[in-house]
């Protein structure tokens, strides 16, 4: 094959890659985010705002990118935070600096994400060393996948951290063969009753009822988080039953396309899922109107 050919059908799979991931993900941009912020908010949802780094973005561009989703969240009502990718700082304590100052004047609330297990280690003494010795709103990720989430859930609840729960994307090389939903249920039974608030992140209906009914049932405030673009409507539906909050985490910017790109290469069967949808309904025009939140 020609490389004329080769570049042909590198540029026709990159396009479809790109209409398949528009209901995923926000778009590039800021404004995209805050377009599809805009319409979840106005439908009674609380949103986090994430941008998610390209592979040549500095410290200090996603830095920027970052603020400027605090300054853009500010503007909208509701219980709305932005979630922050330390290892993508380059754990720069002035760079997260300046968007706790942020934070702190437009009141909204800075988070933690969760990255590989040889990340965790790092972002829980950043934690440590900016949580403890202050009294700002402080968000972390725990994924049920890991062993370690255990002893981090203690120190979650002690310092006030609101937790996000995780299945989690990578397996803990400590206990590789983790069950994800047990160890899921561990971290929850572990925050519930302790913690300041815990936001269930899982599009499993029945792990996520499971999990918000037993921390309502410890009298914990709980919510439950999912990922725009993922199916929703019977979550909705779960938490209108139990009266619960429901936020969906927006991510914007350019990450999705070489992950994408990169895992269709080993896997060249995901190209008839990427054709299916590139070709759907705009996911917004799905998502009902809340009354929880």
């Amino acid at each position: 094959m020609g490389n004329g050919v080769k570049k042909l059908l590198s540029s026709g799979v990159s396009q479809l890659v790109r209409m398949a991931t528009r209901n995923y993900i926000a778009g590039p941009e800021i404004e995209d985010a805050q377009r599809v912020c805009a319409v979840l908010v106005d439908r009674g949802y609380w949103v986090t705002q994430g941008y998610w780094d390209g592979a040549n973005d500095t410290p200090q561009i996603i830095q920027r990118n970052c603020a400027a989703s605090i300054e853009k969240l500010g503007r909208f009502p509701g219980n709305n935070y932005v979630s922050v990718k330390l290892p993508a700082l380059d754990y720069d304590e002035n760079l997260f600096g300046t968007l706790l100052d942020q934070s702190d004047r437009q009141g909204i609330p800075l988070h933690f994400d969760s990255l590989a297990p040889g990340h965790a280690s790092n972002i829980f003494s950043f934690i440590r060393r900016i949580a403890l010795p202050s009294t700002r709103e402080i968000g972390c990720t725990l994924p049920g996948r890991w062993l370690r989430s255990i002893n981090d859930a203690d120190m979650a609840a002690e310092i006030g951290a609101k937790v996000r729960v995780i299945k989690g994307q990578w397996d803990d090389p400590e206990a590789p063969h983790r069950d994800p939903q047990a160890g899921f249920l561990q971290v929850i039974d572990r925050l519930a009753g302790r913690a300041s608030c815990v936001r269930v992140a899982s599009h499993d209906v029945s792990l996520a009822r499971e999990a918000l009914t037993r921390l309502r049932n410890a009298g914990t405030c709980c919510e439950l988080e999912l990922l725009y673009g993922l199916p929703a409507a019977p979550l909705i539906s779960m938490a209108e039953d139990l009266q619960v909050p429901v936020r969906f985490y927006v991510a914007f910017g350019t990450a999705y396309l070489p992950y994408a790109l990169s895992n269709l290469r080993t896997n060249p069967k995901m190209l008839m899922p990427l054709v299916k949808e590139a070709f759907k309904r705009n996911y917004l025009s799905s998502i009902p109107i809340h009354s929880s939140s």
